[in-house]
């Protein structure tokens, strides 16, 4: 994902992506040698950036509950106080064995479909109703009518502001972009490899693994020739549930973690502008379902030098399996769907467009609910126990809000 595509003087990221470096650190003087302080630019306020498209507006934050029952009109109002009526009267028996029937039985449809189903298929990555209720049961509780008054003053004292609320960071703590693009720090790092006599093998299937302690040795195929290297030390970078293929007598309540992770399939498409900037932020959550992307970013925010002068680049991005239509679709067909959603969005015009790129990955985004048990650290600590090998996992060195 830290790729970058070259094509007609654009340099096109994989998705939307910067760093958060410790100020002084070794890991950041190492990426200053790697890429060149020159090239590292720093970034300030870009979670001020942030945009969400909600009900055809471009808000700075998603709308609080409160905001859709009691700041959007008398429609919304009754039609919210209606939905929950309604749901508390000839829905409380319903059948609650999924995400949508589990809400629409303490909300009411109108909640549902207006607030709910935007938020959760957005933040989650759900959408479909056959998928357990368990994950959305901790995030929004069942309401008493106590915490529904309590929550309503306590709204109520405060002022209503469209502001997102950027927490204090530490200044310890920088945000980074690459000056051409994320790619580059992966070239700089293919250089430094090379250069000290390593090697980098792609494509390859990895079979096997020897976890002797003295000497290890990785068995892999490419394309149908089988190899084997040996090696001192083992790092494995990739999800720790992932590696446990690799190892035999794995405790027991590992191997009951050890699920398969289902994942959403991902079509990006680069569009090309021939104008220098769309609009102000960097990047856009869409909330609204009827539209087929779920992201958009203005990738030359963070940096002016992926594109050409005068000219800028945005990165739409389509979450979806491979049963839907849009995955279906050939690469004009997609294009077009793209064209008309973004005309319902009015950020956009036709002719601004001057060439595309698409590209359809498989298994990109998961699915929350099938990793949200999967005990990452017992498993981690499992592969460490063998010497001189490593887990290295995704940590937040803050709040999820802003990894």
């Amino acid at each position: 994902l830290s790729t970058s595509i070259k094509e007609k003087g654009f340099k096109m990221d994989i998705g939307p992506h910067f760093l958060t470096l410790p100020v002084e650190s070794n890991i950041t003087n190492e990426i200053k040698k790697l890429v060149g302080d020159e090239n590292l630019i720093k970034i300030n306020n870009i979670h001020e950036s942030y945009r969400v498209y909600f009900r055809g507006n471009l808000l700075t934050k998603y709308p609080s509950l409160y905001n859709i029952i009691f700041n959007s009109g008398i429609i919304s109002f009754v039609n919210s106080i209606g939905s929950y009526l309604f749901a508390s009267v000839f829905y409380r028996k319903l059948e609650k064995s999924n995400i949508e029937k589990y809400l629409i039985s303490i909300y009411g449809k109108f909640l549902y479909n207006n607030w709910f189903k935007p938020y959760i298929v957005q933040n989650e990555g759900i959408g479909d109703t056959q998928q357990p209720k368990e994950l959305v049961e901790k995030i929004f509780p069942k309401p008493s009518i106590k915490k529904i008054l309590k929550y309503i003053l306590k709204n109520n004292s405060k002022k209503s502001s469209t502001i997102t609320e950027i927490k204090n960071e530490s200044s310890e703590y920088f945000d980074c972009y690459f000056r051409n693009g994320m790619g580059s720090i992966i070239e700089s790092l293919e250089n430094e490899i090379i250069s000290n006599n390593g090697k980098i093998l792609l494509g390859v299937n990895v079979q096997n693994i020897i976890h002797d302690d003295n000497l290890k040795k990785i068995l892999y195929s490419k394309e149908g020739e089988e190899y084997e290297i040996e090696c001192d030390k083992i790092i494995y970078s990739i999800p720790p549930s992932i590696t446990l293929k690799w190892f035999e007598n794995i405790p027991k309540n590992l191997t009951n973690q050890n699920k398969k992770l289902e994942s959403f399939h991902s079509i990006i498409a680069f569009l090309m502008i021939d104008s220098p900037k769309i609009f102000d932020g960097w990047l856009i959550q869409v909330y609204d379902t009827d539209l087929v992307f779920f992201r958009i970013t203005q990738q030359k925010y963070l940096s002016e030098h992926i594109a050409p002068n005068n000219k800028s680049l945005l990165c739409v991005e389509i979450k979806c399996t491979e049963n839907d239509n849009i995955w279906k679709m050939d690469k004009s067909e997609i294009f077009s769907r793209i064209k008309t959603d973004l005309s319902k969005m009015k950020i956009l015009s036709h002719n601004e467009i001057f060439d595309h790129k698409i590209l359809k990955l498989n298994n990109i985004y998961p699915i929350a609910q099938q990793t949200a048990n999967l005990n990452n650290n017992e498993i981690t600590k499992f592969i460490n126990s063998f010497k001189n090998e490593f887990a290295v996992t995704t940590t937040s060195i803050r709040s999820e809000e802003h990894t």
